[in-house]
């Protein structure tokens, strides 16, 4: 089933959802739309699996898709891909519930036109593939996107990669909760880091890694390796004993034992957000 050139409305733009626990949509596809200026979400689905919506235009609804139970259905296995999603008055994707779901090569922008607070993406999910998007905030309308990506309590196991968040300033290119989540390789959300440092036993060095991560021992690797393999004839070892949201601590010691207090040890270092 393909829905196409769907156009504006009083309500929801348009509307797939469950008769019962029983009888609800699935294998279907929305497509190729133009759906604007909608009192509703542009896009709503409600009790349904296996749907597809791509290659929409979405502007201008209260949420471009929202994505829900229904009837005791849960949303599993969709995919909302290559659509542009932009100026709606509230969240550009919303799902309050799904699994199991592709969120591939959209481009999501200037959401919340109207009302500040408001993300680009919002959602209670588990097992989301979210790559290859481009989210951003131009400023234009008058009014700010809150988050690219907002998580919910709830979510679970989701895949980030390869996006671009651009102009999200202060604000949170993505706010993580829940856990098990693999988040590497995005534009404008650091999530790994490396450099060099000259350094003595004790030194801070900022990893720059994403604010909202809140860095520590349980979530995070630091890997550091001494260029300066002897020092005043004693062999050198580094390590570190200490990592928090924004810095973490060199420890550099001879192999005796004694700390070096001397600022004069060669490091390379990299720290990489875990899950």
């Amino acid at each position: 089933m393909v829905f196409e050139n769907g156009f504006g409305a009083t309500g929801t733009g348009i509307k797939l959802n469950s008769f019962n626990s029983t009888i609800y949509p699935q294998d279907v596809m929305i497509k190729d739309n133009t759906v604007m200026n909608n009192k509703a979400p542009g896009i709503e689905v409600a009790g349904a699996i296996r749907f597809k919506i791509c290659g929409n235009y979405i502007k201008g609804n209260l949420y471009g898709i929202s994505i829900d139970d229904l009837d005791n259905v849960i949303p599993s296995d969709f995919e909302i891909e290559s659509n542009y999603i932009y100026l709606n008055r509230q969240y550009g994707i919303k799902i309050s519930n799904g699994t199991r779901g592709r969120i591939i090569n959209n481009k999501i922008w200037d959401n919340a036109e109207g009302y500040d607070g408001y993300d680009a993406v919002r959602a209670t999910a588990t097992y989301i593939t979210f790559e290859l998007n481009q989210i951003y905030d131009s400023g234009s309308s008058g009014y700010a996107q809150r988050d690219g990506i907002l998580m919910d309590s709830g979510c679970a196991n989701w895949t980030i990669k390869y996006n671009d968040f651009t102009n999200f300033g202060a604000r949170n290119a993505i706010t993580i909760s829940g856990s098990g989540h693999i988040i590497k390789y995005n534009d404008g959300f650091i999530t790994e880091n490396s450099g060099t440092a000259t350094v003595a036993n004790g030194e801070y060095i900022a990893h720059g890694l994403a604010s909202s991560l809140n860095i520590g021992q349980s979530n995070s690797s630091v890997l550091i390796t001494e260029y300066t393999k002897v020092y005043d004839g004693v062999p050198v070892t580094v390590g570190c004993d200490f990592v928090n949201a924004t810095h973490f601590r060199v420890a550099v010691y001879w192999t005796n034992g004694t700390a070096i207090t001397d600022d004069t040890i060669q490091i390379w270092w990299q720290v990489e957000y875990t899950g």
